[in-house]
């Protein structure tokens, strides 16, 4: 029985390996027979010339993974159409990582202490403290455990939850009820 099993998964394992390369041999061609139309198209379609192997080799491997139809009878059509399709890809790509990059950079430049100004360390040092102080003592000692292991030691969820012995979801539940006081006492000082 299972040396059946074991004939059957190599086999599968064979035509996998088979028709990966036939895949490739029928890129391989199509890129011997239209190589510099390819390589001009993407030109064309590209405005960051250093990006130009990349988006060739991309579409090499695009056509390995998804060949073209048989059916297709204006192939330069649909080898156009398929390199401006991967360029409009990877520029959607680029942007996303960059707009991401730029949230993260957002997100991350308030936290960030200016070695080369003294006094502005200091100031930020003493609102930290009296923050921290804050804390202490206007919140109960699991509340205010868990905001000062999750935002003041910048330690995540799983982590924090597992120094304190206690479910992430319990965890969160301390770090909502501390966050609404924290809000409340904040919004009183002001007034």
């Amino acid at each position: 029985m299972q040396g059946r099993k074991e004939k059957e998964t190599c086999q599968s394992r064979k035509e996998e390996e088979s028709d990966v390369q036939d895949r490739i041999e029928k890129a391989y061609t199509i890129f011997q027979k239209y190589n510099d139309d390819i390589r001009a198209i993407i030109e064309f379609n590209l405005s960051d010339k250093s990006r130009l192997d990349d988006i060739y080799q991309n579409f090499f491997l695009s056509i390995v993974n998804k060949s073209i139809p048989s059916d297709i009878k204006n192939i330069k059509g649909y080898i156009y159409r398929a390199i401006t399709n991967d360029i409009i890809d990877m520029a959607r790509k680029t942007k996303s990582y960059r707009d991401r990059i730029e949230r993260y950079s957002e997100y991350y430049k308030h936290g960030v202490i200016d070695n080369n100004d003294p006094e502005t360390a200091s100031i930020q040092a003493e609102e930290r403290n009296r923050m921290v102080e804050i804390i202490e003592k206007q919140l109960s000692s699991r509340e205010a455990e868990a905001i000062i292991k999750r935002y003041d030691n910048d330690i995540s969820f799983d982590d924090a939850a597992r120094e304190m012995g206690i479910k992430k979801r319990t965890f969160s539940r301390y770090l909502c009820l501390g966050l609404k006081k924290i809000k409340q006492i904040l919004e009183e000082e002001s007034q």
